[in-house]
């Protein structure tokens, strides 16, 4: 089993060290951006997200512990949002250390926000999964999330991701 743990300062200042630099790359990778198009991009969308770093209003971030061990597995970032009189939950990040995949470590953190997103007042569940990404577009499949938008390439001849939901209503 795991747990999800509030991350430190240290922890989150690592996190976006790396995370920014891995989210440039899988901008790049769609083929809509060049390298410094790319870096530029992810930089400015982890400022405007994250202006106040770690606490930013409404924005989480967790370690994934395993109980068993109590060593850290991976990180989740999942942020709550208020639109129309109703608060949704946006899953930013969520990485699985590469030597834990495949141990349903993922299909565990995911259900533990859905239920950190459930006592925030969250009706719904959003994140964003790159098309290249299959791993994680099934298993946001059998969990439940349902494609909601397509976003294509410049040249509308690739899909290159996708917005993925979950009703949090049960």
């Amino acid at each position: 089993m795991i747990r999800l743990e509030c991350m430190t300062l240290k922890e989150y200042n690592d996190l976006i060290r790396t995370s920014v630099p891995a989210f440039a790359r899988e901008l790049e990778k769609t083929g809509e951006f060049t390298k410094e198009q790319a870096e530029e991009s992810a930089q400015r969308q982890y400022n405007e997200l994250l202006p106040d770093g770690i606490a930013s209003e409404g924005q989480y971030f967790f370690n994934i512990v395993n109980d068993a061990e109590d060593r850290t597995v991976g990180n989740l970032w999942v942020a709550m949002k208020n639109e129309d009189g109703k608060t949704s939950a946006f899953i930013y990040d969520l990485e699985v250390n590469e030597s834990e995949r495949g141990k349903g470590i993922a299909t565990q953190a995911m259900r533990l926000v859905e239920a950190f997103s459930r006592e925030k007042g969250a009706v719904e569940i959003w994140l964003h999964v790159f098309a290249s990404n299959t791993i994680a577009f099934h298993l946001y499949e059998n969990l439940g999330y349902r494609i909601r938008k397509p976003f294509y390439s410049k040249d509308e001849k690739d899909i290159i991701s996708f917005r993925m939901a979950k009703s949090l209503a049960e």
